[in-house]
């Protein structure tokens, strides 16, 4: 069960190669076709299409959200921040989360 559940949530954000990317828009990641950017807190701001400028997303959505013991206290997060190959959301209470992006021929690797 457990290696399906990571082979799901991998290819879920396996689109496309992609290098990391920070601009006066924000963090974010690109490559030829799509440019992703990142929120204040870790959003995904936006996903734009570069071929046609389609822009995908409406409003913002939530990357990353902690579910508490009791299931039913969630909690968004307080900061984000992209340092290098890596994404990082820190949450109230002082709890955090920290990906490391690895870009593939194929798409992206958390």
């Amino acid at each position: 069960m457990k290696s399906s559940i990571a082979r799901v949530a991998a290819s879920a954000f396996s689109i496309l190669s992609a290098a990391l990317c920070m601009s006066a828009s924000g963090a974010g990641l690109e490559n030829e076709y799509v440019a992703v950017r990142f929120g204040e807190k870790g959003e995904i701001a936006s996903i734009r299409n570069k071929a046609t400028g389609r822009e995908l997303v409406k409003k913002p959505i939530p990357f990353a959200v902690v579910t508490l013991k009791d299931g039913k206290t969630k909690l968004e997060p307080a900061r984000f921040a992209q340092k290098g190959d890596r994404l990082g959301w820190s949450f109230p209470g002082g709890g955090g989360l920290m990906l490391s992006v690895k870009p593939f021929a194929g798409g992206w690797t958390f």
